[in-house]
């Protein structure tokens, strides 16, 4: 995938560098097919889920929320589902910055 603009460059590079998955890519969400809108400017899908490759098989549910008059914000929430009985044992984390 080529990614152009700067943010989509620096997202990719965290997610190789941290070793993480967009859930929302992998899974088939519900609701609609945007997470953002701005009358008159257009709508895309901007928003994700990003969880560590460890989570895959324990990944159940993705779901993007309808607007709702309390949302103030011109994004819609995002979601996913995490069944907790697939989770895998606990291992060490790699936190970044520390």
């Amino acid at each position: 995938m080529v990614y152009n603009h700067k943010n989509a460059k620096a997202m990719s590079n965290m997610q190789k560098r941290c070793s993480l998955i967009l859930a929302d890519g992998l899974l088939s969400c519900q609701g609609p097919t945007y997470t953002f809108y701005v009358p008159g400017v257009g709508q895309s899908n901007i928003d994700h889920c990003a969880v560590s490759k460890g989570l895959l098989p324990s990944l159940a549910d993705c779901m993007v929320y309808e607007e709702d008059a309390l949302n103030m914000s011109d994004h819609l929430p995002l979601g996913i589902s995490i069944n907790v009985t697939n989770l895998p044992s606990l291992q060490k984390t790699k936190h970044i910055g520390r």
